[in-house]
């Protein structure tokens, strides 16, 4: 069960590197930016279970996690650090780590979420969202 869920959330990470691809048409980065952040607190949101299950499984069953997290991570990190240096003119030794901050924002705000039970940090989708897109504009070359 753990095996096809992980497996299940590599493909939404798949979908998520699409729908990255049709944002790109957009033409607007802010646009894009919003549209990104949106849906991936959206996938987050709809995979709270499974973060839920992989963190109590990762000491017990780490053989069946690491190499499916460590893809997830990649895959996802690397499609944003992509993003910034084709789309947006980011240097490629700034572009890895402002997609590390960015997407670690997004994903520390679900993360506390989904293991703690509860919202520590209090701050809604829309203000995290407008200030994660001005913070990211923030580092793009004009």
């Amino acid at each position: 069960m753990l095996k096809a869920g992980i497996e299940r959330h590599i493909g939404r990470i798949a979908a998520l590197r699409d729908i990255r691809h049709v944002f790109a048409g957009v033409g607007d980065p802010r646009t894009e930016l919003t549209l990104t952040a949106r849906y991936a607190l959206t996938e987050l949101d709809n995979e709270a279970e499974l973060l839920r299950i992989v963190a109590s499984e990762a000491r017990a069953r780490p053989e069946l996690v690491e190499d499916a997290v460590q893809q997830i991570i990649s895959t996802t990190y690397g499609g944003f650090a992509g993003w910034l240096r084709d789309r947006a003119g980011v240097p490629p030794e700034q572009a890895d780590a402002i997609a590390a901050v960015g997407l670690g924002a997004l994903l520390s705000s679900r993360l506390l979420r989904a293991l703690l039970g509860t919202d520590p940090i209090g701050v809604d989708d829309d203000a995290l969202v407008t200030t994660w897109v001005a913070m990211i504009l923030s580092r793009i070359p004009s």
